[in-house]
């Protein structure tokens, strides 16, 4: 997972969705099948 982090904070968009703080809520999924996973993160208010 740190490398999934990794990623996020390494891309502008969401490294500034990250550290927005704006934002007062934060979904995170994670889904994986063996081979692939993904992950998702929602930011609302």
């Amino acid at each position: 997972m740190v490398g999934i982090n990794t990623m996020f904070m390494n891309s502008p968009d969401h490294r500034a969705n990250i550290l927005k703080g704006a934002y007062h809520q934060v979904g995170i999924g994670v889904a994986s099948n063996g081979a692939k996973t993904m992950v998702v993160e929602v930011f609302s208010n």
